[in-house]
């Protein structure tokens, strides 16, 4: 989902007293960029109730609107009503076809679905449609990791070296593709590399140094 705008005392409030926040935003910001925003900004506080309430209040202002959908979608996916998101998703992709958010958000409630391939095919339009997307590749590489894809995701994660040099996650991931691969030089470069990155990488330290054990081992 895209970033909203509240601030860190608007966080507190919302933290004490979300639904005066919620009243005071819907007395004051009464036009449909501010309800996508406030939409947003109630997601990211975890609050899928309040935050449906403003992408119902953008889809008053703008009926089938396909980000307002998304939004909407993504409340429901929250409270693990994934099926009734799926059907808003859908909605919002027959609406704009090259609306590559919600491919994404498809992709990530058809994988909690248990319906992989199709998941797959989403995340994989997403980034047809905007091959910049770090979800849709964080979410694809999931998913191969998840199913044991793990050939598909080594390739799918090379292919994508850009991304790998400025998210510390993936790097880490393709680490852990080479140990189950047993190709433990390239994995201690590897994580070597993403404790370079960030030394305080506690997970990265552990498989650094068992990544040495089984190299002292042969």
């Amino acid at each position: 989902m895209a970033q909203g705008c509240l601030s860190l005392s608007f966080h507190l409030i919302l933290d004490l007293n979300p639904f005066f926040l919620y009243n005071y935003c819907m007395e004051k910001m009464k036009n449909y960029n501010s309800f996508i925003s406030f939409g947003n900004d109630f997601i990211k506080s975890n609050a899928p109730e309040l935050a449906r309430k403003f992408f119902n209040q953008a889809l008053e202002v703008k009926p089938e609107d396909p980000i307002a959908l998304d939004g909407l979608a993504w409340t429901y996916h929250m409270e693990g009503k994934n099926k009734k998101a799926r059907k808003i998703l859908e909605r919002a992709i027959n609406l704009d076809s090259n609306f590559a958010e919600a491919y994404t958000d498809l992709g990530c409630i058809l994988h909690t679905l248990g319906e992989t391939k199709e998941a797959e095919k989403m995340h994989k339009k997403s980034l047809e449609i905007d091959p910049s997307r770090y979800d849709a590749k964080w979410n694809l590489a999931l998913l191969y990791f998840q199913t044991n894809r793990f050939t598909d995701l080594e390739v799918f994660l090379e292919n994508n070296i850009d991304v790998l040099t400025q998210k510390n996650e993936l790097l880490q991931m393709l680490g852990e593709v080479k140990i189950i691969k047993k190709d433990f030089q390239k994995a201690k470069n590897i994580f070597t590399q993403c404790l370079e990155k960030d030394e305080h990488n506690v997970e990265a330290g552990i498989l650094l140094s068992y990544v040495e054990f089984e190299m002292k081992e042969k």
